[in-house]
């Protein structure tokens, strides 16, 4: 993702976001329980066991998952 991509995407609402399919942004961070998906404010949604299953897990929800620097 291009860094005036993620510049916009981060001062979209959620009504421009779900107009282009999205329903919220969340990220991945590896932990020893597992891969920790967390909603864009850090809210944990959810554990996953494997990398593939928690971005599957991003992709069925229409979230966009976003890269952290």
């Amino acid at each position: 993702m291009n860094t005036n991509f993620a510049t916009e995407l981060r001062h979209m609402t959620e009504q421009e976001l779900a107009l282009i399919g999205v329903t919220k942004l969340a990220y991945i961070r590896s932990t020893p329980e597992g891969y920790v998906i967390h909603d864009a404010d850090g809210t944990v949604i959810m554990v996953s066991e494997t990398l593939s299953l928690a971005l599957d897990a991003i992709e069925q929800t229409k979230m966009l998952q976003v890269t952290l620097h």
